[in-house]
């Protein structure tokens, strides 16, 4: 396969996932703005460092103040994120849910096998 074949295939690939990807935050109801922020929490939490409110709150990345409070609200209503209580009882962290954990698996599900019939 020539490099520039290769190149195109990769791309179509990469375009298909977009599409999928903006199908099924329609399916959740996320916009742009939900998806950032749901990406980093999931991120962290994965990594074994779990955001709490006030470190989303005043993450500069994502918005001011104001709109990531009241992006977190959008997030906790549409249920795809949750709180919850380590071992400080005054400090809440953000989680994903249930939910949003389908969300991701149905990401993951696509990418792998797109990367199966490539083979």
């Amino acid at each position: 396969m020539s490099a520039h074949k290769m190149s195109m295939s990769h791309l179509d690939s990469y375009l298909k996932y977009l599409r999928f990807a903006e199908e099924l935050n329609r399916e959740f109801s996320l916009d742009g703005r939900e998806v950032k922020m749901l990406d980093l929490i999931f991120m962290r939490e994965q990594q074994g460092f779990p955001l709490n409110v006030s470190q989303l709150m005043s993450s500069s990345d994502l918005g001011s103040p104001a709109t990531n409070h009241k992006v977190i609200a959008q997030l906790v209503r549409k249920e795809m994120i949750e709180y919850q209580i380590l071992d400080d009882r005054r400090v809440k962290y953000v989680c994903v849910s249930e939910r949003a954990k389908k969300r991701y698996a149905k990401l993951g599900r696509y990418i792998h096998e797109s990367s199966e019939r490539q083979f």
